[in-house]
């Protein structure tokens, strides 16, 4: 999903780097707001179970990361709150800023 977004930087034998720093979430106005959301023990390491759980589709993982400024998901702990969008929100947010 993230690819939609973020710009390439580059590409190496089939691997594509994307620039986290190239979208500029905090310019968007979310007018359905946010959910909070605290990590559980079961969740570190398993975003996808967070994606799936608002959104019933495990692609919006990494949108997730990003949007809570979370660039290593090693780096997150048991407790830490994190925003979650509404998926109307989410969705426009994508469709203005694809590249």
């Amino acid at each position: 999903m993230r690819h939609k977004l973020m710009t390439e930087i580059e590409e190496t034998d089939g691997i594509i780097v994307y620039d986290t720093q190239s979208i500029d979430w905090t310019t968007y106005d979310w007018t359905q707001g946010y959910t909070k959301h605290f990590i559980t023990e079961q969740e570190i390491l398993k975003g996808y179970l967070i994606a799936h759980n608002y959104y019933r589709d495990v692609n919006y993982e990494s949108i997730i990361f990003l949007l809570n400024n979370i660039s290593d998901p090693w780096d997150i702990i048991i407790g830490t709150e994190i925003r979650i969008p509404t998926l109307s929100n989410l969705q426009t947010f994508i469709s203005e800023n694809s590249k």
